[in-house]
């Protein structure tokens, strides 16, 4: 057991030191942080996972104007990526459809780059948005509301999570306990366990834990104590599993000892009002703003700055392609923990002076539109939202097959996929060199890709059928 807690305090505590450390560090501490907390959890034997104790007590009013809310939906955070832009809108729409929802989250507190989509959401009818409370309030409230003896039962049946989920699982069932919603819904993985364990310990009927990439062991933020806790969610009546991908689906359900099909998917929505085309002015103006010259061309990438995005691969394929095509630049919108690492690249590269890295942007929509080209080198995709994006507006799209990327494009029309199976390195950087010199040169149509992508997005990625299929399962029977 101090194992486990210790495990759980350097958690906590990691994301802290990382930022007292300079910033050319924050990649390495962040892995070495991840590493250490897999490998003490590791070397624990697996224990038992046991549901929560039901939360006694009467039904506290509302913390906000008394109403329950339908629905909660729980993520880490508001930062810059396609988990989250799925959340959001997710979040808007089914306030717009005059459903109460309370927008939960755990981590955004920690830095403004972790609210980066708070102002689409901030100050919307029918939906409030809002950071876990604390652990210390939480365990205040929960004791004040159901008594001493209630709060260690639901204490004690969490022994077998680590310290740090256990804290996060008692911040959430103090919020969802004010909340009283009908439907939690959770999205990615420590927040959907975190949010399902919650959800159960006060009853609720409704609980969909939302994948959205392969199964977490692919990545550095996969812990030891998910197999096991997913398992048990998945044995449970009130508690639906679902993906954005087939391929995500896939792997979860490998990875569970799962029948086929026992993990549902419900797609990515794409807003055709939040990304419609741009004007030819939008997009001039766009472009002379990055500093680019009449008649070049520009090739860009939207994506984390993150291992499993592969930027190093996207610069080296940078690289071949200004050999091959002078006259083009190439821009990448992001950030995360890599970006001195693919600067300093960059600059040893002698190509520092191609390649602009602006950050984050809020202008995604011009951004994509003003690319003739966008490329994504990912190892690793649940459904990449900028490939949906891309298409959505006829921009060509060049990407690596990872994970569901294949299911959000059509190859030889929207854009070119480049399989990586038994090319190496080297081969598959001269692969997606070679794919986006092609596009670039015309071999793609454009005239093609306008067409098709659009309807192609609109179709099977339509933020519309997204929520429907959403609400019918938050309406549908129990498993």
């Amino acid at each position: 057991m101090r194992v486990r807690q210790l495990a759980g305090h350097l958690q906590i505590v990691r994301p802290h030191i990382r930022r007292l450390l300079p910033a050319r560090l924050h990649h390495i501490a962040g892995h070495a942080g991840r590493w250490l907390v897999r490998r003490i959890e590791a070397r624990m034997s697996d224990a038992p996972i046991a549901l929560p104790a039901l939360l006694s007590g009467p039904s506290p009013m509302n913390s906000d104007d008394g109403k329950p809310f339908s629905i909660a939906i729980v993520g880490e955070s508001l930062l810059a990526g396609g988990a989250e832009r799925q959340m959001v809108n997710l979040a808007r729409e089914l306030a717009a459809r005059n459903h109460r929802v309370l927008l939960l989250t755990l981590r955004s507190e920690e830095g403004p780059q972790l609210r980066f989509f708070l102002d689409e959401v901030a100050g919307r009818e029918n939906l409030v948005v809002r950071n876990a409370m604390p652990v210390a309030s939480a365990t205040r409230h929960l004791i004040e509301a159901s008594g001493g003896d209630s709060f260690d039962a639901l204490r004690r049946s969490l022994s077998w999570a680590p310290f740090d989920v256990i804290s996060d699982i008692i911040r959430l069932v103090a919020e969802l306990y004010l909340a009283r919603a009908d439907v939690v819904h959770g999205f990615q993985d420590a927040p959907g366990i975190g949010g399902a364990f919650a959800a159960l310990a006060l009853g609720t009927p409704r609980i969909i834990v939302s994948g959205r990439n392969l199964h977490p062991e692919h990545f550095s933020h996969g812990r030891p104590y998910m197999r096991p806790a997913y398992r048990a969610l998945a044995e449970h009546r009130s508690v639906m599993l679902v993906n954005n991908s087939t391929a995500g689906a896939r792997s979860y359900a490998e990875w569970l000892d799962l029948e086929e099909g026992a993990i549902r998917v419900v797609r990515n929505g794409i807003s055709r009002k939040a990304f419609a085309v741009a004007s030819a002015e939008e997009i001039g103006a766009f472009r002379r703003k990055l500093g680019l010259l009449p008649g070049e061309f520009l090739v860009g990438g939207m994506f984390r700055l993150q291992a499993e995005k592969r930027p190093l691969l996207w610069l080296e394929a940078a690289i071949g392609i200004h050999h091959r095509m002078p006259n083009t630049r190439f821009v990448i919108f992001g950030d995360g923990t890599m970006r001195r690492q693919i600067l300093k690249a960059a600059t040893h590269a002698g190509f520092r002076d191609r390649l602009l890295m602006p950050g984050n942007t809020s202008e995604a929509r011009v951004a994509i539109a003003a690319l003739d080209v966008l490329l994504l080198t990912s190892s690793l995709e649940g459904t990449p939202n900028v490939v949906l994006e891309a298409g959505s507006i006829g921009v060509p799209i060049v990407a690596t097959d990872a994970g569901g990327t294949a299911e959000a494009m059509i190859d030889g029309q929207m854009g070119l996929l480049v399989r990586e199976d038994g090319v190496g390195k080297e081969g598959l950087t001269a692969g997606l060199t070679e794919a986006v010199v092609s596009v670039l040169a015309g071999n793609i149509s454009l005239d093609r890709a306008a067409t098709v992508g659009p309807n192609f997005v609109n179709t099977y990625f339509g933020i519309e059928r997204m929520v429907e299929e959403t609400m019918a399962l938050y309406q549908g029977p129990s498993a």
